[in-house]
Formats: structure tokens, sequence, C-alpha cells
């Protein structure tokens, strides 16, 4: 039984400061490896299994169909396996250093290394039981989950739950929080059954399996103890150093926005913010890793085992090997680094500046007014947006409707769908007093109506809402807008790639968008002209492909408006929000900078 008074994290300080320096040579080394071989390897794999089934890349809904495909099946199952694989990898040569330091084994970085990667086709196997374990113990849950979501939050269209928040939603997050939490506590009572299996497969000559079994056995009665030490020191180093990244980041963007200064001095300052916030995440890691795998080997050694294996490999290390100097590892990745910061600072410095920036008003500008209504329409001209975007879809009578749930519940308080109701029922509804009494009265406009109000004074980025399959969507748009003469004032958008492909089909004169929530492969080889990406995983390095490869980039939804500056210095051109004047006065701020200021500001918002 093990010693509940044993000061299991001192002692891990204690090992921290003997083995401290083995401990980074081996990162920057397992570093090096990564990054050299593992990722290229994944990136290659996954271009492949892509370019197998025709495309170049796969967005949004395809994701799911992906995933269930064959080459997508292959590729998630090749992933977990292999990310296992590497994982334990990397965690078996930080043991075996963590052991060096407990019996005081003269084992260095290098061999640590090559004794891990020795063992790789055990941790293959370890791996993959990891994973399939983990895949089972998910199946009842994920089923749970979708039950969870079948009888609160399917009576409704999901933005009508997640504006209004009702009690359904409430009972949804309450159950889905209490699945999540009890998912976590089965994984790590399982962690904690399994957590000796890499001591014994690095101490001892053994195959994953037996060590499984023996893990169990040891761990018997000692399943608390082992997550409370174990888990407990990955959370006292988290409550150290998480509180500090944010005090530096914080103090950094305060003094920013108070002091002025030259461009070498903030480019300095940012360097040195930057990494130092990479230096405490990567401490994060390391030391996390080190302090579990050294209080494992403790328990270990309390519960009377010791590691002969690992004591020959010492003496044999002795005689065989001389290790690489951390200054050698460290020189190496330091000049990778500020080659890379250098290039970096020249694309940024080096790119042509802009005087056209679009802003675009979301749902027709869903801020001030009931969205994807006249009234917003209006509203968004006067506020000197240069285009509205507004979500279509098709009424049960074949009208091009702008709407964008598949219901009329968060609008208008009917549940019915738009696909079952005609033209004249849908505009009886009152569309705009959900909204503020302001606009009570106002109805759910058709496309043409939206058109004609449009015309010559604003663009329209037009998405097709397919919240059904519907097959007719994109011709009928099409001809519409062909009708109306109004092809050159519109841009096409739409989550589905193939309907931005038929757009494309039936004219090719408009101009088309792919919106990207999130991918695989590369969104900047489709074939529309644009992209509309989330702003959250938007970043300079995805702003730069595109415009390398002669597409702009329309980033949504920004609100906020250190955000739309933000969006601004990365490059987008077009900023899809709720509140088009006040991105429209940032722009004229942006623009009103000389090439230096905007391009310290783009270094800030990178770095």
């Amino acid at each position: 039984m093990l010693n509940p008074e044993h000061s299991y994290w001192h002692d891990t300080l204690k090992a921290i400061r003997r083995c401290g320096r083995k401990l980074i040579e081996f990162e920057l080394l397992f570093t090096l490896v990564s990054a050299g071989i593992i990722v290229p390897s994944f990136g290659w794999l996954l271009r492949h299994l892509i370019a197998k089934t025709g495309n170049v890349t796969i967005t949004n809904y395809d994701l799911i169909a992906f995933a269930m495909s064959p080459y997508g099946l292959l590729f998630m199952i090749i992933t977990l396996f292999s990310s296992f694989t590497v994982f334990f990898t990397q965690r078996a040569g930080v043991t075996i250093l963590a052991a060096s330091g407990l019996y005081d084994i003269p084992i260095g970085p290098v061999r640590a290394l090559i004794f891990a990667t020795a063992r790789l086709p055990v941790f293959i196997h370890l791996g993959s039981i990891y994973a399939a374990c983990l895949l089972l113990l998910s199946v009842p849950f994920m089923g749970l989950g979708y039950l969870i979501f079948s009888v609160f939050l399917q009576g409704h269209d999901i933005n009508y739950y997640l504006y209004f928040k009702p009690v359904e939603w409430y009972l949804a997050l309450s159950s889905m929080a209490f699945l999540a939490l009890l998912y976590l506590l089965i994984s790590l009572y399982l962690w904690a059954k399994a957590a000796f299996s890499l001591t014994i497969i690095v101490s001892e000559t053994t195959d994953a399996l037996t060590a499984l079994k023996r893990s169990w056995q040891l761990s018997a009665g000692n399943e608390r103890a082992i997550m409370w030490h174990a888990a407990g020191w990955w959370l006292r180093i988290g409550a150290l150093l998480y509180p500090l990244m944010l005090l530096i980041s914080w103090g950094a963007d305060s003094l920013l926005d108070r002091v002025s200064l030259t461009l070498s001095a903030e480019l300095a300052m940012l360097a040195l913010v930057s990494a130092l916030i990479f230096m405490l995440s990567a401490t994060w890691s390391l030391l996390g890793m080190f302090g579990e795998a050294f209080i494992i080997l403790l328990l270990y050694r309390q519960l009377g085992e010791k590691p002969a294996g690992l004591e020959r490999l010492g003496r044999e290390t002795v005689k065989k090997t001389s290790e690489l100097s951390i200054y050698t590892l460290s020189g190496v990745l330091v000049t990778t680094f500020l080659i890379m910061l250098g290039l970096g600072v020249y694309a940024l410095s080096s790119e042509p500046q802009r005087d056209e920036i679009l802003i675009s008003a979301h749902r027709a500008g869903a801020a001030r007014a009931s969205e994807n209504t006249l009234a917003a329409l209006r509203l968004a001209i006067a506020e000197k947006a240069d285009y509205a975007e507004i979500d279509v879809q098709t009424a049960a009578d074949g009208t091009l409707m702008v709407l964008h749930d598949a219901d009329l519940m968060r609008i208008a308080g009917d549940p019915r769908r738009v696909a079952n109701l005609s033209a004249s029922e849908i505009q009886q509804l009152d569309a705009g007093r959900w909204h503020s009494a302001a606009f009570a009265g106002e109805s759910v406009p058709t496309l043409l109506q939206m058109l004609n109000e449009a015309r010559n004074k604003i663009g329209l980025n037009i998405e097709l809402k397919y919240n059904q399959a519907d097959p007719t969507l994109a011709q009928a748009v099409v001809a519409l807008l062909q009708q109306q003469k109004m092809t050159q004032q519109v841009v096409i958008t739409s989550l589905e790639a193939r309907a931005i492909e038929e757009v494309q089909r039936l004219d090719p004169s408009i101009q088309t968008g792919l919106i990207v929530t999130q991918s695989i492969g590369d969104p900047i080889k489709s074939n529309a002209q644009f992209i509309a990406i989330n702003q959250s995983i938007t970043n300079e390095k995805f702003i730069a492909r595109a415009h390398k490869g002669g597409k702009q980039v329309h980033v949504w939804t920004v609100n906020n408006p250190r955000q739309m500056l933000r969006m601004l210095a990365l490059g987008a051109d077009v900023l899809i929000t709720d509140y088009p004047h006040e991105a429209v006065e940032i722009r004229e701020q942006w623009l009103s900078l000389s090439p230096v200021e905007q391009t310290a500001l783009r270094l800030r918002y990178v770095l």
C-alpha cells in the first residue's frame, strides 16, 4: 500500500534541479526529430488520402462524410494510433531521465532517445491498446450525447437555443457537462490503472500487454493516490505558470496601448514577449511530463519494484555513448527561430499597402436592426457598408426567402419550418419584434425585394443556405440574378463546395466564395475566388498563402473593434460584421496609418 504521508512533490522538485539540464537537452532533441520527420509525414499522408477522394480540400459538413469514408477512417485510425505511439516514445525518454535522477543512473538524453526509439514496436502496441480503449469508451458517451441533443435541442433550429437559451438549453448543457465529467473520471481511473505500464516497459524486457496486466495488479487499491499525486502535479504547475503567461501577455498589451515605440523597439519587445510565453508553455509541458514520470517512479519504488533494466542501460551508456551539448541543440533551434522570424518580418514589411478594404454587414446588419430584413439593409446602406451579407433559402412554393434558420422560432416565435410554408405564410409573421419594438411588423423579405432595395446602393453577399436538401437553390438564385441583371453587384457564398461549383458552371461571371468553419487539406486550392473564414481560426500565415494563391480572405463575424484592427493588420480583405459603422471607422483609421505604423501593428498581432 502507498504511503500517503510521503512528500512526492517535494522530491520531484529536487529531482528537477538534478536532472533539469538533461531534460531540456532531451526535449530539444526530440523536438528536432519530431519537426523534421513526424509532422511532415502526417502532412504527406493527409494530402495523399484527400487526393484519393478527388478533392484538394474537405470543409465543413463534408468533414463528416470524409470521416465515415474508408480513407477518412484510415487516416483517423493511423493518426490516433501514431499519436499515442509518439506520445509514449517521448514519455519513455522522460521516464528514463526521471529514473536516472531517482536511482543515480548515468543515462543522458541521447541514450534515452535511442533506447526509447529501439522499443518503438512495443510503444506501437501500447499506443494501439490505449487508442482502442479510448475509442470503445467514447462510443456509449457519444451515443448518450446524441440522445441528449435529440431530446432537448432538436425541436427547433439550433440558433434559437443559442440566442434565447431556454430551459432545454441549460438541461442539455448540464447533462453534457455531467457526461463529460463522468468520461473524464473514468478515463483518469483507467489511466491510473495503467500508470505503471510505461515504467515497466522501460525497466524490464516485456511486451505491452504484460506491462498493462502488471500495472493493473500494482495499482489495485492505489488508484486514488496515483491520480492525486500525479495528476495533482500537473494542476500545480499549471496554477503557477498559466497566470504568469496571462500576466505577461496582458502587461505587454497594456504597455503597447499606452506607450508609443519605434518599430525596432516594438519588434524587440514583441520578440521578447513571444519568447517568454513560448518558454513558459514549454516549461509547463516539460515539467508536467517529468514530474508525472518521477512521481510514478516513486510510487513504483514504494511498492517494492526496481528498474533493473535501466541500471544495465546506465552501465552500457558509460562505455558507449557521448552526449550532445545543450548549447549545440539550443543553437540549432535558436538559429532556426531567428531565420523564420527574419523571413516573417521581411514578408510583412514588404507586403504592399492595400487601398481597398471592404466592410460587409452580417445578415444585413444584425446588431442594430432585425437581421436579414429590409430595415437592416437600409441601415447598412446608411452606415456606408460596402456589402450586406444575407442568407437565402427556398420556401415550400419555390420562392427565394431571405432567412438564416431552418425554422421561424427564433425570429417570429413560430416553430414551423421554412420548407413547409409558402412565401405568403412566412411574410404574414412578425420578424422584427424579437429584436426590438422599433422593428415590429418587419416581415421576412424575398430575395427579389432585397435585390430591388440594394440596386446601385450596396453590394450583396448571398449565402446559399442548405438547411435541407435543395437541388434547385443555386440554379434559382443565379436565374433571378441574371433576370434582374445584378450578377455583377453580388457575390455568392456557401458552406457547400458543390453549390459553389454549380454557380460557377451556371454563370462564371459571378464571384464566389467558400465559407470555411473547419477544414482538412488546403481550402486555398478550391475553385472559389475567395475564402470566407471564421476569425477564430484566421492567422497571418493563412491570409498570406491565400493572397499568394490569388484569393481574397473575408473574415467573419468580427464585432470587437480590437479584433477588427487585428484582422486588418493580418491582411484581411473584407470584414463581415454586425457593426458596419464601427468597422468603417476602424478601416479609415487603419488606412490613415503610414506603412511603418501598419507594419508595426502587423508584427504586434502576429507575434
